[in-house]
């Protein structure tokens, strides 16, 4: 019984010190290229104990990885030739935790004593410290407007962090949304070992470069800052998968004006799905796409038209809180007597669903909806009247449209009711102007003026959508 409890006891003192808390990088080097071995021990429960220790072999600089743990003091020591012709060996100061983890770049470890009364001519450098941080999060499977807890604790060897890290360190969360190969500081405040947050604040810059990055996937891992100087725990980082949780548009249906300056008729948009019972979606907006990028933010200047608009008929003041089903499982909202776009421009649609009033991610729609506003050429024309050559014979009239939709018509004279199409089909010719296609219309129609004694004749010209010159 005796001998078990002798070996329960050696194992607990054997891991009671072996469990580590800090990477550290260590150089070793020498002005003269000479070997020598240095150690560095560890001071627990009142005395020192050999934790880490090196062969220097000489020449080039040697860099070595050794984990350490969380401590109040520590030595190192360093023999030169490895003890050749004595076992003294030159003594370092005792160095606090802040001195040995937390350097700040490169942190050099002379010895304050010399070899054989000879200046030794060896030193170490610890390159950086990396603290061994355990990071949780609440989930790691979200809808764009949750709110997520991110919860690092420092892994020392008491239970109060103040013993285990500096007082003055600092602690800051970084992310990544491309798997890792870049991270970015977050534009909100979002440091120390327990913080909150929502996707839309982190990446909010992100999102207005790139709007797809509503929905993905984001990586988080946090760093200890201290002495100006920010190293990154040795964790892994936490995997966040994150959705928009919006209808998505799928479809859209894009019907132009019928005149010039005529407002849009209707915009219908289908969704993959019906919205539920606590779910709205607001602030509508129709965004060109076509638009250049501001130089100082290097943020595009966007341009938009809002709808629906308030105060002008719209009887849910901006909340779509339904869609249509005229067809089984097929849900639409249509966006009626649009104005105020830009001819030739290209738009898309962007909406903010809400669920229980909390708000989820910005959408657009995909880019391959996007739509081209055309402004109908304004229709315009001119007349030609020819004279009779003889008495009592008849005069003619030449009419020459331009601009318009479709086919041309002139009515009966005089406010005649008579709808006639021109006989001669209208001509249309395309040309490239500051690289946009332009479109040219135009048709003649000449008649015949009745022998009258009337010397003023009305004539009215119209288009195929029945538009008339402005």
């Amino acid at each position: 019984m005796k001998k078990l409890l002798l070996i329960l006891l050696l194992i607990c003192g054997t891991n009671s010190f072996a469990q580590k808390y800090y990477t550290l990088t260590f150089k070793s080097e020498s002005n003269s290229g000479a070997p020598f071995k240095w150690w560095l021990e560890v001071k627990y429960n009142g005395e020192y104990r050999t934790e880490i220790q090196s062969n220097y072999q000489g020449g080039g600089d040697l860099e070595e990885t050794f984990e350490i743990p969380a401590a109040r003091e520590y030595r190192f020591y360093i023999l030169p030739n490895y003890g050749i012709g004595g076992v003294q060996y030159a003594e370092f100061d005792n160095y606090t935790l802040e001195d040995v983890v937390y350097a700040g770049g490169e942190a050099v470890f002379i010895p304050r004593e010399p070899y054989n009364n000879s200046p030794f001519l060896g030193y170490i450098t610890i390159k950086s410290g990396k603290p061994h941080i355990q990071i949780q999060s609440s989930s790691t499977n979200i809808c764009f407007g949750d709110e997520v807890t991110l919860t690092a604790t420092p892994v020392g060897y008491s239970s109060s962090y103040a013993d285990d890290y500096p007082a003055d360190a600092e602690y800051y969360w970084y992310y990544s949304l491309n798997g890792g190969q870049t991270w970015s500081n977050p534009n909100i405040e979002l440091s120390g070992l327990n913080t909150k947050f929502k996707i839309e604040k982190l990446i909010e810059r992100d999102l207005e470069r790139d709007p797809s990055l509503n929905k993905g996937n984001i990586l988080l891992k946090i760093g200890a800052k201290y002495s100006n100087a920010t190293e990154f725990n040795d964790n892994p980082p936490i995997s966040i998968d994150y959705h928009h949780c919006s209808p998505e548009i799928t479809n859209i249906e894009y019907l132009p004006p019928l005149c010039t300056g005529g407002q849009v008729p209707n915009i219908i948009l289908t969704f993959n799905r019906n919205l539920t019972s606590v779910e709205q979606l607001r602030y509508f907006q129709i965004k060109r796409v076509d638009v250049k990028i501001n130089p100082v933010t290097n943020l595009p200047e966007n341009i938009f038209v809002p709808y629906p608009f308030y105060g002008e008929g719209n009887p849910n003041n901006g909340i779509v809180s339904s869609f249509e089903e005229k067809t089984p499982n097929i849900f639409t909202y249509t966006l009626s007597n649009l104005s105020g776009l830009e001819n030739n421009a290209i738009y898309k649609i962007e909406y903010q669903a809400f669920n229980n009033n909390k708000n989820m991610a910005i959408v657009d729609s995909p880019a391959e909806e996007n739509f081209t506003y055309k402004d109908p050429l304004p229709l315009t024309f001119e007349l030609e009247g020819s004279n009779p050559l003889c008495y009592n014979s008849v005069g003619s009239v030449k009419i020459t449209a331009h601009g318009g939709s479709g086919e041309y018509y002139y009515y009966s004279l005089d406010g005649g009711a008579t709808k006639n199409q021109f006989a001669n089909k209208t001509l249309v010719t395309t040309s490239i102007e500051n690289g946009k296609t332009v479109e040219t219309r135009s048709g003649v129609q000449q008649i015949e003026l009745p022998t009258s004694s009337t010397l003023m004749h009305k004539i009215m010209v119209t288009d195929g959508n029945n538009c008339t010159e402005q």
